[in-house]
């Protein structure tokens, strides 16, 4: 369904899956605006973000996730990383 955040979400793993990296970018951007509190979206296009290097957004996407679900060990571990390849360790 055209109005299915887990259809989009779903298909923008999928995408990534193949390599097709913008095509995930723009399926989880779809999936978080159907599902604006989704972490799982978050984190997919946190993922994607960061497979082009686009890691400033990549950080944001993480740390969003974060602030919805502090246990979510993906985000967590994206986010170290996001930090390192942003220069944002203290």
């Amino acid at each position: 369904s055209p109005n299915s955040a887990l259809a989009h979400g779903n298909l923008g793993v999928a995408l990534g899956q193949i390599g097709d990296l913008e095509g995930q970018i723009r399926e989880e951007k779809e999936a978080l605006r159907l599902e604006p509190k989704s972490e799982r979206a978050r984190i997919n296009l946190a993922w994607a973000l960061a497979g082009v290097g686009n890691w400033q957004d990549a950080h944001m996407y993480y740390s969003q996730a974060l602030d919805l679900d502090s246990t979510l060990l993906e985000a967590k571990t994206g986010l170290g990383l996001a930090r390192i390849h942003t220069g944002d360790i203290k």
